[in-house]
């Protein structure tokens, strides 16, 4: 019988008890799913804009969302929002299946250029860059992370000049966007509790897992309940943007209570390919293209560009603001002369090594008993021939395993289980090594924590290679133990990349994706702190009883291939490695600087204004002059919050 097969099944003329209880149920399941998919809730899409309005905010993202909710709050101003995608999709609802997303219409789907010396382990060596392409953005795609960062970075770019972002300036920002649910920091003073933006504790996550991570971080004095208050360093059970299993994007957060305000346009699937200027330099209005039509809007007051920091750099390239040497390379008239694109940051991760692990209950594990600190893969199939049996099924076929079904029973009936959280993402830490800053607490090193259970291959090739895009050899060398194990990754990441990369335009096209050179592990003391944590990972595993004991924990030593002429544990084995299973936590920042005017490399000031030109603002990441030390989706919402603030104060006179 097939799975859409009743045979001579009647529901509608059966009215037992059980008949009723069983079609009740199958109405409710079909009610959550419905409201998952409710699109309701988002502005409609204004099919014929007005020709003129105070302010156009391009991209809808973790920043643009924010703006356009905050200056719409304002009735005498008219506000059109500009987003090239639509709304979010269903998955874009439930936090476990945020890499289904990728590669897919919601996804801008960028790929670094091939890389010298990290991402070696991906396809190509070139880095898979996915940016959120409808409604929120980045913040309706991305691991819902609520990370602020370090409070030494934002007082490091107000002692670049910057003024007024200092963290005792900035914090009050944070706050305003947050409605934190966590009981034990409803009280906090970090925290705000009536902002628009839901932020409580991950959903369901793995057992004894995380429980043992937390517990041998406590052996080693590195708990930390609030990694966003006064200090940044140690280990916890992470916050996201979350509200009763369901992802809080800056769509859902900022844009949803605002949809019904007449002064609020969002224009849906339309692309924007160039800011239009007047002989006097001032931003007048944009270009877009919607449904293959060219068209323009214009703004009486400004326009801001959110639209991240590939996008954003790629539009000032295109309407002439940007490099002179590389715009005249493109044929494109100089407007302004600014170091556009360049100062790109990202945050680089390492998925090595590999531990395999057992529950308590597995017949492989006495706990409390240490069995040894090394071990082999045990893997027999490679990676190869599992990767030929799932493309082999369509995604009905993968997603219909019992397995599976039960999680979404549990997701559709509770909000709880599986779906409802980020797995061991949950767990999160900060350490600093040896390279870090003497003086006080600015960890370099973050860790995330990936587990995937025995047998479980789809999550595996979900992450690996859907999202992150590892070879063959990468996979059996980083999931290739869950044949025969549980597995556990803690992933190095680094916080503060001495390494920095650029965009540059392709073409004078602006459907061409840019070219995007992060320039990954090009200076050397990156690799080496890149190292440092991996030796700090090994210990955390393998030498605390929470987890080398508790969970029988213990290091695979089979070699990457592509790292066996070096001696296996040594430092030179662990930099090949580096540069092999390396990959972007996908936070790109930078590429338009904020700076005083002695900075050359500056593209806005500290007010957000573009040099050069008059009326014209970039808010969001790319703005960041040194990237944030974990991740940028809390400082970008800031950025937000804050630069909305400007726009209000510096036209508060004439309202």
């Amino acid at each position: 019988m097939g799975i859409l097969d009743t045979g001579t099944c009647s529901l509608s003329s059966h009215t037992d008890a059980g008949s009723i209880i069983f079609t009740q149920l199958v109405k409710t399941l079909m009610t959550s799913q419905c409201i998952l998919a409710d699109s309701s809730i988002y502005p409609r899409d204004v099919r014929d804009p007005n020709r003129e309005y105070d302010f156009i905010v391009v991209g809808s993202g973790s920043a643009g969302a924010v703006v356009a909710s905050r200056l719409s709050e304002v009735p005498e101003w008219d506000i059109l929002l500009v987003e090239a995608g639509g709304d979010p999709p269903v998955a874009s609802e439930v936090p476990f299946l945020l890499f289904t997303m990728h590669n897919t219409e919601v996804d801008w789907a960028y790929r670094a250029v091939t890389q010298k010396n990290g991402c070696q382990g991906v396809m190509g060596k070139q880095c898979h860059w996915p940016r959120g392409k409808m409604l929120g953005g980045s913040s309706s795609i991305n691991g819902m992370l609520y990370v602020r960062g370090n409070k030494k970075d934002y007082d490091g770019w107000a002692a670049l000049g910057n003024e007024g972002w200092s963290y005792d300036e900035v914090l009050k920002y944070f706050k305003k966007s947050e409605s934190i649910k966590t009981p034990d920091k409803l009280n906090s003073s970090y925290h705000g509790v009536d902002g628009p933006m839901t932020v409580s504790r991950l959903g369901d996550y793995p057992e004894p897992e995380v429980s043992s991570i937390m517990a041998a971080a406590r052996e080693l004095g590195l708990e930390n309940k609030d990694i966003n208050g006064e200090e940044q360093l140690g280990f916890t059970i992470l916050d996201a943007t979350i509200e009763n299993g369901q992802r809080v994007s800056t769509a859902k957060a900022f844009l949803s209570p605002a949809k019904d305000r007449p002064n609020l346009h969002v224009l849906k699937g339309a692309l924007a390919t160039k800011i239009i200027f007047d002989e006097d330099k001032r931003a007048v209005g944009i270009e877009y293209i919607k449904d293959k039509e060219t068209l323009r809007v214009r703004a009486r007051k400004e326009i801001v560009i959110s639209a991240g920091a590939v996008n954003t750099p790629q539009l000032l390239m295109l309407s002439g603001i940007g490099p002179a040497e590389h715009l005249e390379e493109m044929t494109i008239p100089v407007i302004s002369n600014l170091q556009v694109g360049h100062n790109l940051q990202d945050h680089l991760f390492t998925f090595a090594p590999s531990f395999k692990f057992y529950h308590p209950e597995d017949k492989e594990c006495n706990p409390g008993t240490k069995l040894h600190k090394e071990c082999h893969s045990g893997q027999t199939i490679p990676y190869s021939a599992i990767l030929e049996q799932f493309r082999q099924l369509d995604k009905t076929a993968q997603y219909s395993n019992p397995t599976v079904q039960r999680h979404a029973f549990e997701y559709l009936s509770s909000r709880s289980g599986l779906l409802s959280g980020m797995g061991s993402l949950a767990a999160n830490g900060f350490v600093n090594t040896k390279y870090a800053d003497p003086a006080g607490d600015y960890p370099d090193v973050q860790y995330h924590f990936w587990v995937s259970q025995r047998g479980d291959f789809g999550p595996a090739i979900e992450l690996g290679i859907q999202a992150v895009g590892f070879n063959v050899e990468s996979m059996d060398q980083i999931f290739g133990p869950i044949e025969d194990s549980h597995v556990m990754i803690m992933a190095s990441t680094l916080l503060r990349p001495k390494s920095i990369g650029r965009i540059k335009l392709r073409s004078q096209d602006p459907m061409e994706a840019p070219i995007i050179e992060p320039n990954y592990l090009s200076d050397h003391r990156d690799i080496n702190t890149l190292v440092e944590g991996i030796k700090f990972a090994i210990n955390f595993t393998t030498g605390t009883k929470a987890i080398g004991e508790g969970l029988c924990a213990c290091m695979v030593i089979d070699p990457l291939p592509s790292c066996a002429h070096e001696t296996f544990g040594s430092d030179e084995y662990w930099q090949c490695v580096v540069r092999h299973l390396s990959s972007t936590v996908y936070h790109p920042v930078g590429t338009a600087k904020m700076g005083p005017s002695t900075d050359p490399g500056s593209v806005v000031d500290d007010q957000l204004r573009v040099r050069g030109v008059s009326s014209l603002r970039v808010i969001d990441a790319s703005v960041m002059p040194t990237i944030a030390s974990g991740n940028t989706n809390a400082p970008t919402i800031m950025i937000g919050e804050k630069g909305a603030d400007l726009i209000k104060e510096s036209w508060s006179k004439e309202m």
